[in-house]
């Protein structure tokens, strides 16, 4: 493996009328200064410390992108940006030399500048006097290089030997994983009457900070826990929500954000909640997770990336200059990254980023350098914790109620502790394997039926149970209901109970169903399943990819998005149950894909936008751009109709406009459906209620 990234130590790199400035990921001829994102600037650093051969496409895939695999388009791209952000007046000579079939190579000489001193990279021979083998890896034949190698070789072996376990990059396996299953017990800790959510624990594990919702009032407020004494500190305004961002490093002072009717503020304030408390900055979109990092940074997860509203990459700022910088680049199908933790001792961030099928655990430098995988869930890593003695990391999965241990040093989980309870917890933070802080499930997640004719809001189903996608199908409601582990489908006639459906218990995500052809689909993450509406096994659609989004169109077919291995690009498929084909449509980045009319269907593209695309033409004649609100876009089309739903609000969408038809106010819509038996839709709501702030302990 070749060098990534520059060592702390350097100040500034000089090549050709260009200085590059590493820890602000900065160019400047000048004149012009450019930011760089994060895989251009790890691109251009990875060019500049082996310019002395010729890098393959596979290299950049080993080394740079770090994945098993990266489509060539990708990597075309990233390149052919970067050459244009190479040029300008000043810069009109070639940075970036393509070789034929073998490669890139870096072309100017580039002169490296430390803070204490000032050294260049030796000048290199031409790149065309390199030989290669016969895997076509480049190497110089002079028998002095042959001999430093070896002995570089023989020094590193003897380091390498004596370096912490930590630095070993060791394949994750968890033959040795040590599993237990334990009944803990729950410990209340704060009496106050309200609703209890985002609760983050300190860097020091001795308090705990969090947002209140008192009984009867719609203003957040921010508390302050001491976990040693008991003691409670709180800030609030009745027009004002107060919400918890995250911790400084040494655990003295807290990032908080605060709103009230469209103003969004970041705020910092000392733990005596007297000394210090300070405006930051404004911010446009709902900030949720950030931490200080080293002296005046900070750094969160930042919204609105590449225009896309739910899609966040982590921004490192400074709060001193307001100066921002992009520390991570997310891949454009995914939801983008979430920030977790900032260890002091590590000088280490973790993030989790999100993609549409899987999460993956990510450690880096506060500039974004150095970035590692450290783990792969099909479950969401909402907080993590650091464990010194071990040199572990704990974190809490809420779909299996279980918490795990991660070594560090191993690269591998080393310990899975699962809760006996068949309990829903939220807002979780760990304190470790043994002890971990969260609220009791703090929503009411029910189903209602809205009346298109009359515009009427009716209950369907409210309990404690967990259910979503709801549907209505042959006189009955259909929906599922989430368990630790599997989902179930249960169905309900009128006033009637719920009564456990014909379906097997699995991990599917949706149900849907056909009114003429009268069948049921079920779409899970890697296939698709066609039910009689006897609950008869029809057929079965396997998917490369992920699917993502799956609706019954016209005729019984059925149409469906199907994001690839890589999550580079999603394809969206016809596919006809009767002739047991597929084809695909020539639709780009979609996330949501359903038929309108004979020859129009609509599609949701990762951009923010509503399309109309004629299959007769070829061509999309008409596109709507969506408000950039943070909140997730949902559609549903019936008899003609297309109805959209963002947060509590539901719109019927015309030609030329988006007209409100209904605001649910408390209740948040996260799913829905149409059915044309009463000409209604039906929601799949969250709702917040009352709940606990616990601490959970292992006997």
């Amino acid at each position: 493996m070749n060098e990534v990234s520059f060592s702390r130590t350097v100040k500034k790199v000089t090549f050709g009328a260009w200085s590059l400035d590493p820890k602000r990921q900065c160019i400047f001829d000048g004149e012009v200064e450019r930011e760089l994102e994060p895989l251009l600037f790890k691109i251009l650093c990875y060019l500049i410390i082996n310019n002395e051969q010729i890098i393959t496409r596979q290299d950049l895939v080993d080394d740079v992108w770090c994945q098993n695999y990266v489509d060539d388009n990708a990597i075309n791209r990233a390149m052919s940006e970067l050459r244009k952000v190479l040029k300008s007046d000043r810069q009109r000579g070639v940075v970036v030399k393509t070789h034929y079939r073998k490669g890139y190579s870096f072309f100017p000489d580039a002169h490296i500048e430390y803070f204490d001193k000032k050294i260049s990279i030796p000048e290199k021979e031409p790149i065309e006097s390199i030989i290669t083998t016969s895997a076509d890896k480049p190497i110089r034949t002079s028998p002095l290089k042959v001999v430093m190698i070896i002995l570089a070789f023989l020094i590193f072996g003897i380091i390498y030997t004596k370096l912490p376990s930590d630095y070993t990059k060791l394949t994750s396996s968890e033959a040795d994983v040590k599993i237990t299953k334990v009944n803990f017990s729950e410990q209340f800790l704060s009496w106050m009457t309200g609703k209890y959510t985002r609760v983050i624990l300190s860097p020091n594990k001795a308090l705990a900070v969090f947002s209140f919702i008192p009984r009867g009032q719609d203003h957040e407020v921010l508390v302050l826990k001491n976990l040693i004494d008991g003691s409670e500190s709180k800030i609030g305004d009745k027009n004002l929500k107060y919400y918890p961002i995250g911790w400084s490093s040494d655990s003295n002072r807290i990032f908080y954000r605060l709103t009230s009717e469209g103003v969004c503020e970041v705020w910092q304030i000392s733990t005596d909640f007297i000394s210090y408390n300070s405006h930051l900055f404004d911010c446009q979109n709902g900030i949720k997770k950030g931490g200080g990092v080293g002296d005046g940074h900070f750094v969160y997860s930042k919204h609105d990336y590449r225009g896309r509203d739910q899609l966040s990459a982590l921004t490192n700022r400074d709060l001193q200059t307001g100066e921002e910088f992009q520390i991570s680049s997310p891949n454009l199908n995914s939801y983008g990254d979430e920030f977790l933790l900032y260890e002091k001792s590590l000088n280490a961030i973790f993030f989790e980023r999100h993609l549409f099928d899987s999460v993956e655990l990510y450690m880096t430098d506060p500039d974004g350098s150095n970035q590692s995988k450290l783990f792969e869930s099909k479950n969401r890593i909402w907080s993590i914790n650091y464990v010194k003695e071990g040199n572990k990391l704990v974190w809490f999965d809420n779909q299996k109620n279980e918490l795990i241990e991660y070594s560090l040093s191993t690269k591998s989980v080393v310990q899975r502790v699962t809760l006996n309870e068949d309990k829903v917890y939220a807002s979780h933070h760990p304190i470790s394997i043994d002890e971990m802080l969260a609220v009791s499930y703090p929503f009411a997640q029910d189903i209602y039926r809205f009346n298109l004719d009359i515009k009427e809001l009716e209950s369907v189903i409210q309990d404690d149970e967990i259910q979503f996608s709801a549907i209505y199908a042959k006189n009955e409601f259909y929906f599922i209901k989430r368990y630790v582990g599997n989902n179930a489908i249960y169905r309900k006639k009128g006033a009637g109970e719920n009564i456990r459906a014909d379906f097997p218990s699995s991990n599917y995500r949706s149900i849907k169903f056909d009114e003429h052809s009268e069948r049921f689909l079920l779409a899970y993450p890697e296939r698709l399943e066609v039910y009689s509406k006897d609950f008869e096994l029809l057929d079965t659609i396997f998917a490369t990819g992920t699917i993502v989004s799956a609706e019954f169109l016209l005729e019984g077919r059925i149409g469906y998005i199907e994001l690839s291995k890589e999550h580079l690009n999603s394809s969206v498929f016809i596919y006809s149950i009767n002739e047991k084909q597929r084809h695909k449509m020539p639709l780009k980045h979609a996330l949501w894909f359903d038929q309108y009319k004979d020859s129009v269907y609509i599609y949701l593209s990762s951009k923010d936008e509503l399309s109309y695309f004629d299959s007769r033409t070829g061509d999309v004649v008409k596109t709507l751009s969506l408000p950039n609100t943070g909140e997730p876009h949902i559609f549903e089309i019936g008899n003609e109709q297309i109805f959209y739903s963002r947060g509590s609000k539901v719109f019927q969408v015309y030609d030329d406009e988006i007209e409100l038809i209904k605001n649910l106010g408390a209740k948040q819509i996260f799913d829905m459906s149409y059915s044309s038996h009463e000409n209604e839709l039906i929601f799949s709501t969250v709702e917040e209620v009352e709940n606990q702030l616990l601490k959970l302990l292992r006997p």
